[in-house]
C-alpha cells in the first residue's frame, strides 16, 4: 500500500493534473464532496472540453488507442468520444454520482466555485487555458446527468 500510495504521489507531481482536480477541490471545501467523486463527476466534461485544442485530442485519441478502446485511424474525434464513453461507463460500475446536485451542490454556488477553481494552481497545468467562464459552463453541465456518447466530440 505504502509503494502505491508513492507511485500514486509521483504519478500526480509529475502530472500537474488539470481541470478536473481545480474544479474539485471547491467542490470539497464547499459541499464535503469526496474528492475522487469530485474529480469523476467532472472528468467526461473536462476531457470534452480540452478536445478542443489539436494537441489534446490527439493525446485522448491516443490514449483510447492503447488499451484498445478505439483506434486513431478511426479518427480523432470517435477515439475521444470513445474514452469519454469508457470514463462514464466505469463511473457508472463505481457508482459515481453523474450530475452536481444528487451530491447536494446548488447551482446557485457556481460563480463562487468556478471563481475559486481558476485560481487553483492545478488548473494552470490544463492542457488548454482555462478561465472561471469556462469552469461555470462545465459546473452548469455536471448538474445535467450524462450517460455515454452524450455531448460527443465533433
Amino acid at each position: 500500500m505504502l509503494l502505491g500510495a508513492a507511485f500514486a504521489g509521483t504519478a500526480i507531481e509529475s502530472s500537474m493534473l488539470g481541470a478536473a482536480h481545480a474544479a474539485a477541490n471547491p467542490l470539497t471545501a464547499h459541499y464535503g464532496v469526496a474528492h475522487g467523486e469530485a474529480v469523476g463527476i467532472l472528468l467526461p466534461l473536462v476531457v470534452r472540453f480540452n478536445a478542443h485544442e489539436p494537441q489534446a485530442r490527439r493525446a485522448y485519441a491516443e490514449l483510447a488507442s492503447a488499451p484498445e478502446i478505439a483506434c486513431v485511424s478511426n479518427g480523432l474525434a470517435a477515439a475521444v468520444n470513445a474514452l469519454i464513453a469508457r470514463l462514464e461507463s466505469l463511473l457508472n460500475a463505481a457508482r459515481i454520482a453523474r450530475s452536481l446536485a444528487d451530491c447536494g451542490v446548488e447551482t446557485s454556488n457556481i460563480k463562487v466555485l468556478a471563481r475559486e477553481a481558476a485560481h487553483q494552481w492545478t488548473a494552470a497545468f490544463n492542457p488548454r487555458r482555462i478561465t472561471a467562464k469556462d469552469f461555470e459552463m462545465l459546473y452548469q453541465a455536471a448538474f445535467e446527468k450524462r450517460g455515454p456518447g452524450d455531448g460527443a466530440v465533433d
